[in-house]
This record gives C-alpha cells, structure tokens and sequence, in this order.
C-alpha cells in the first residue's frame, strides 16, 4: 500500500517542512485545534537562546516552537545540520547561562545554583531527546562551559504529548516555565503551563486519543485520521 504524505516516518515533513493542507505554521495543529491564541505573549529582559536539534523541527510533538508565541524575545539556533557547523556568536556575553542539570542527565535539585534574577541576561536551552541534550551540551561550541541553571524538581503533570523517561523530565516548555518562574516572572511560567496543558490534549485529540476530564470541543475532531508523529 502506498504510504500518504506525512504518515509515519515523515518522508514529505522532512523534505518540506509543515503539512500546508490546513496545517497552522505556529503550532502544527489543525485550525480548529490551534493554541496560538491561548496565551498571552509576553516582553521579557531576559533572552531566550533555543539550541535546537534540526530533527526537533520536523516533529509536530516539538513543544518548544511553541515559546515564541509567549515569549517575544526569543532564538532559536539549529544545531547538527550537515555543513552548517553551529555558531555560539553573542553566547560568552555576562549573563549568559544554561538551563540543565548540572549533573548531566540527573534530575534537578534545589541543590543547584539557585536562579538570580539580576544576574540572568541570556537563557540557553537545549532542546532535543534526553540523549541529544545531552549531545548538544556536549558537543556544542561555548555551550559546556557555561554556568548551568536548574529549578527545584518539578514532576510532570497533566497530559503528555510524549511519555517522560522519568516522573521529573519535562517538556521543554515547562522546563523553561518553571525557569521563568524563578526568575520572578510567574505571569510568563502560567502562560507557558497553560499553554502546553492546552497543546498536549490538543495534540492528542488530533490523534484521536481523548484525555479525561478534558473540556469537550466539538470542533475537536479529526478529520483524517493522519498521524504526523
């Protein structure tokens, strides 16, 4: 049987990008499904530097492509892309840090350095699987030698787009709410929880996969049954 565009495997996703049958460019959802309206888009002094892997930008389950809708300053920067070796341009400026683990691959503690919020100017995040974090920190020019920030552990709760390897990794979109927050910007933390809430029973529902207790939305129905993940 011939395989539909954009069926599992994403032949046609990875050589074009987003599905333009309908397909909402800011958050890869169907209309009638779109968050781009469900939070507030806030300013912020401190800049958002998203080191992404370039396979991240093909995946409709990315939450990350989400924090521009919140966040107005924010960047997002490729990294692993064939002949297109990754730039740290601007990423040894004072106050640049990293959000992660200083342990790598360990959960947060309040252990850690504690966020300040006059001393934060740039926040790197990388973004990717557990395993290409950890690569990106790695491997990433001006990246491992940054000072590292983490918030005290925060368990996933509420519906999952991807099922978590443990009970504190969260999405990359609440990892950088939960930062926000300690940095004293509870306003931008609400609107990017509220946000994934609201993405991740979307996502589900447009794969036909209902979340209990979820607000009924009779426009919320798929209509082809084709699954981008």
């Amino acid at each position: 049987m011939t395989r539909r565009k954009g069926a599992p495997g994403r032949p046609w996703l990875a050589e074009h990008g987003p599905d333009p049958r309908g397909r909402c460019a800011g958050c890869w959802l169907r209309p009638h499904l779109c968050v781009c309206q469900v939070a507030p888009r806030h300013e912020s002094a401190v800049r958002l530097v998203v080191v992404r892997h370039f396979s991240e930008a093909r995946k409709s389950a990315n939450s990350a492509r989400l924090l521009p809708l919140v966040i107005a300053n924010t960047e997002f920067r490729e990294y692993g892309i064939q002949d297109a070796p990754f730039s740290p341009e601007g990423l040894d400026a004072p106050g640049t840090f990293l959000l992660f683990p200083p342990v790598e691959g360990a959960a947060p503690t309040d252990a850690d350095m504690a966020l300040v919020p006059g001393l934060v100017r740039t926040l790197v995040v990388p973004d990717g699987t557990w395993a290409q974090s950890r690569r990106i920190v790695r491997r990433a020019p001006g990246l491992r030698s940054l000072p590292r920030l983490s918030f005290p552990e925060r368990l996933a709760v509420g519906p999952r787009v991807l099922t978590p390897p443990a009970p504190w990794a969260v999405s990359t979109l609440e990892a950088v709410g939960f930062a926000f927050g300690a940095l004293g910007r509870a306003d931008i933390e609400a609107s990017l929880l509220s946000l994934y809430t609201a993405f991740a029973i979307r996502s589900l529902r447009e794969r036909n996969r209902w979340v209990e207790g979820a607000p009924a939305d009779d426009d919320a129905s798929t209509d082809d049954g084709v699954d981008l993940h």
